[in-house]
Parts: C-alpha cells; structure tokens; sequence
C-alpha cells in the first residue's frame, strides 16, 4: 500500500517554474483519519472534505475553504406518463414553489452546493441570469392544489385525499380514503436520502404524502431509469467541460434513457441542434437562453442546485485562486502559481 508520494518541481519545465518545490502527497485510507491528520497539524491540507465533516475538524482556524463550482446539477424529473397529476402543469408548479431549494443547501448541504433554475449552471456558456425563477411559496402552492380534486376532507388532516368506491366480496359498494402519495426514486447515498427527506417535508406542507425509493446505483439504471419506472427521480446529472444539455434533453435522447424527463418540444429540439453545431459562443448563448427559456416554462423538472468541490488548504498556502473545475485534478491547474514563503519588495 503506498502510504506517500513526493513530487519535485522539474527544473527543465518550459514554461514558468511554480514556486513551490516539492509537494507531498499522503494517502489515508479513510476520511476520518484524514480529518485527524489534519487536527493534528500532519499535513496541510485535504484532497476533499465531506459534507458531514467540516464540523469534525477543530482548532483549525489557519484554513481556508475553497469551494469550485463544477458542471453538474441535481434536479427532480417529473415522469408524466407515469402519473396523470403530473401531466397538469399546475400540480408541478405546486410542487416547485412547495420546494424550498435553499433550506436544502443551507441544512442538508452544508451550504456546499449552489441554487439553480436551469440546468446551465454558473460560470458556463449558456448560464441564463433572467430565466424564470419559482421562489419558496406554500401559499400560492396550496392555492394551486385547493382547485384540484384532492382536498383536505377534515381540518385536523395532514394530506389531501380523495374518497374512492371500492366494492367488497360480496358486492356491495363503499368509499375508502386514498391520500394523494407521491414516491420519489433516487440512489441510496447518504445525500441522496436527505435531500429526499428534506422535500418529503417540505412537500407534506402542502398535503402530499411523500415515499422515498432508495436504490444502488446499478439497481437504478437497470431497473428504474432505463424502464422509466418511477413518479419522480432526484438524480443528478454531469455536463462536464462542454455543457451541452442535447443528450439531457433533446427529444431523440428518450430511448436512452438519458432524456430522463422525457422532455419532448419541438422549438427546444431545433435551439439544441442549431447550438452544437456552430463555434460562435454568442449564439450558442443565445440559443441556450432560449432552450432554457422553454425548458423552465414546461417544468419538466425541479432544478435544484448544482454541488460545489469543497477542500481545505491551510493559508500558509497562497496565490490558489480557482473558480470551477470539471474533475478534481483540476484544482492544481494554478500550481505554478502557489507559494508558501513570501518576502518584502524593495521600491
């Protein structure tokens, strides 16, 4: 098992050489013993921290926290063939206001992940600032269910339901309660599961019943995704260096399951085609803003936040100035220009 690694700085380097001469690299084999090297002042930095594991670390006030921005997002993807209320854009605007995005980044996120309401996220051609923005609103969510058929039948009740005729062996008819029951599907990951708490309760507010499915990975893709087997999926979704949402959500991407919304519009197809097949970034922004335009419109989906790259680096370490990446690795692409000691300049 290798336990260190030391790189030197290459003297023979064509370009500017970093300032830093050697770097050393510490492999631990769980986070939490990575935590305890940093408490104790072992090493100088983290390759990553956790969501959970900020608050672990203590009497470490000589770090900084650095958080890029990477290309990628977490949404709610409504299957409308799968449930009829969904097909009526009033009870997926309901649920949108009903979902309060920045309670989940600030409680369930730690604050590591930024609010979205397109899948473009920041700092990306295409970003769209004026899309359309649905803000946390219960009153206007309730509002928008009290004309549909679910009804809160008592007071005192907590969902909404309606009164089914059912019939018994022996033929005789009665009405039985049935709630209104939402199931969200996601993948069984510690994060996954709370943020899926977190909109089970928010979404309880307004008198939906929420079910959480949890599945691996696998069983997900397998079983779920690729079937178009579920209500609702929390799921997240990878640009990478080129956010290009043609395979996301270009009509012709449905069979493949990537299209998981199986968002299908004509006018969104023909702005997704024009932009990936010209270089002119100005009217690649132009046709993005205008297929995000559409895509918000629709509500095909809950954008919620697009997760950030949290990791700490003692500030001894300077001149580390990254705003996104794309892979971890990226995070040293300013190496040269990190430095450690400093000096004064003489006028």
């Amino acid at each position: 098992m290798i336990h260190s690694y030391n790189l030197e700085r290459n003297e023979k380097y064509y370009a500017k050489l970093p300032y830093i001469k050697e770097i050393a690299f510490k492999f631990y084999p769980t986070f939490e013993e990575g935590v305890n090297a940093l408490n104790n002042k072992n090493i100088q930095g983290l390759s990553y921290l956790p969501r959970d594991s900020k608050e672990k670390i203590r009497g470490r006030s000589d770090l900084v926290y650095h958080s890029p921005a990477m290309p990628q997002y977490t949404a709610l993807f409504f299957n409308q063939k799968k449930r009829s209320e969904l097909k009526d854009s009033d009870y997926r605007q309901a649920l949108t206001l009903a979902t309060d995005r920045q309670a989940i980044i600030d409680n369930v996120l730690h604050g590591q992940a930024k609010l979205i309401n397109a899948p473009i996220p920041e700092g990306y051609v295409g970003y769209h600032a004026e899309v359309e923005k649905y803000g946390y609103n219960i009153e206007e969510a309730n509002a928008l269910l009290d004309e549909s058929k679910w009804k809160f039948l008592d007071e005192n009740d907590t969902y909404r339901a309606i009164m089914v005729e059912k019939e018994n062996e022996e033929g005789e008819t009665y009405e039985e309660r049935q709630d209104f029951t939402l199931t969200i599907a996601t993948v069984d990951t510690r994060d996954n599961i709370s943020v899926a708490e977190a909109i089970r309760d928010q979404w309880e507010r307004i008198g939906i019943k929420v079910e959480i499915a949890a599945y691996s990975s696998a069983e997900l893709q397998r079983d779920i995704i690729k079937n178009h087997n579920f209500e609702i999926l929390l799921f997240g979704e990878i640009l990478g260096v080129d956010p290009d949402p043609y395979p996301f959500w270009h009509s012709s991407q449905i069979g493949t399951g990537l299209n998981l919304a199986q968002f299908a519009n004509r006018d969104a197809d023909t702005l997704l085609e024009a932009a990936r097949t010209t270089t002119d970034v100005e009217v690649r922004q132009e046709k993005y803003e205008k297929f995000q335009d559409i895509l918000v419109d629709k509500l095909p989906a809950i954008f919620l936040y697009s997760p950030t790259y949290t990791y700490p680096v003692t500030k001894k370490v300077m001149g580390i100035d990254i705003e996104r990446i794309t892979i971890p690795a990226d995070r040293f692409s300013g190496i040269v220009n990190w430095y450690i000691k400093t000096k004064r300049a003489w006028e």
